[in-house]
């Protein structure tokens, strides 16, 4: 999931990004990290729902942390960083909500 997620976020930040900063030297967009959050929330939405979660806290927790991570992983290792730190903390944070 997180490849597809990685394709949409570059591809509409590269193509759609209007809203461009550097972070880490990195370039990013406003636009890309919107999708990145979007789809995150989705996914764990659907997960929570299927774990038996009812609290919309955990899927924006986890979106917001996805979309930090990747924001501030230097180039290239987000596919490593966001899916790890992701399922690290759900796995903290699914005890608490």
């Amino acid at each position: 999931m997180n490849d597809t997620n990685s394709y949409l976020n570059r591809y509409i930040g590269e193509k759609y990004g209007k809203h461009k900063f550097e972070v880490m030297g990195g370039q990013k967009s406003l636009e890309g990290a919107t999708v990145m959050f979007v789809v995150s929330f989705v996914v764990a939405f659907i997960i929570a729902q299927l774990a038996g979660g009812s609290s919309l806290l955990l899927p924006l927790s986890l979106a917001m942390i996805a979309t930090l991570v990747e924001l501030f992983s230097p180039y290239g290792t987000d596919n490593l960083t966001v899916p790890f730190i992701t399922s690290l903390s759900y796995y903290f944070l699914w005890f608490n909500f």
